[in-house]
């Protein structure tokens, strides 16, 4: 199927798919596309795809605020536990993963901090996904 929004292909076999969001109540399958990250649902008797419009936005403060707990965190541990090495790993680590959420909360563009926040579960769409690399340096 065609996704309404970028007009590209998407797979939408349940199984062989991981950006199947699942299925509602009434039993018709959500999938979200793989190149843009729109949300859709496929009518099953007229075999067409209908995009859904959720109007909800994420917000640039979650990623920022986890960055912050994971920096408080992390300076914690330098702090309490001493100097070893142990304590360099875990610290570091949480210094880099706090400060990769802090830049990501700034300047991340909506569509990334839309489906960090909101999509879970799901996927990231794969402009998503660069972007997520790009800033963090991985």
């Amino acid at each position: 199927m065609n996704c309404q929004s970028c007009h590209k292909k998407t797979n939408t076999r349940e199984i062989e798919n991981e950006y199947f969001a699942g299925r509602n109540s009434a039993g018709i399958p959500f999938f979200k596309c793989e190149h843009c990250g729109n949300l859709f649902y496929i009518n099953e008797k007229e075999r067409t795809t209908h995009s859904i419009s959720r109007g909800e936005k994420g917000s640039r403060f979650v990623p920022i605020i986890l960055g912050l707990i994971e920096w408080l965190i992390g300076v914690a541990i330098f702090y309490f536990f001493g100097n070893n090495i142990i304590t360099w790993i875990i610290g570091g680590i949480l210094l880099w993963l706090g400060w990769a959420d802090i830049k990501i909360g700034i300047w991340g563009s909506q569509k990334l901090i839309d489906e960090m926040t909101l999509d879970r579960g799901v996927a990231s769409s794969k402009k998503a996904i660069k972007e997520y690399r790009k800033i963090t340096k991985i």
